[in-house]
């Protein structure tokens, strides 16, 4: 394990922090509010023509193509807390990407990898997203 505390139980801790903190933990309860919209981003700049481009690299399949602005934000940001403030508090200040593609083998990637070169767009790789090998 990587911390001698991992996987050891701790039955105090919970009422140790309520006193300390003056808070109320409930495991089960809603602790952040409901996120807002996120008007503050930027539609695509993509063309339904360079969108459709993108889309053919795939087989028009649209479930593994998305400008969706969730997805967008999603992608284009990281999971840290100040990531995650920003994203719940409808304050992103980034720029982020115009399209998401899920890509299924080498080749599809390649061709979107042609396109982008072509149209001189930035492609940016992501992985699950958690930063698990800490490949910063």
């Amino acid at each position: 394990m990587r911390y001698s505390i991992s996987g050891k139980e701790i039955p105090g801790l919970v009422n140790f922090i309520e006193q300390e903190l003056q808070v109320d933990i409930t495991p089960n309860s809603i602790t952040l509010p409901p996120v807002p919209e996120l008007n503050g981003v930027p539609d695509s700049d993509l063309t339904p023509e360079e969108f459709s481009q993108i889309a053919c690299t795939i087989n028009n399949d649209r479930n593994r193509i998305s400008n969706n602005i969730v997805d967008r934000a999603r992608h284009g940001t990281g999971h840290t807390q100040h990531d995650m403030f920003n994203l719940r508090s409808g304050s992103i200040k980034i720029r982020l990407p115009d399209v998401v593609v899920w890509p299924k083998n080498e080749e599809e990637l390649s061709s979107i990898i042609s396109i982008a070169t072509q149209r001189n767009w930035c492609v940016i790789p992501f992985g699950g997203g958690t930063n698990v090998t800490h490949a910063n």
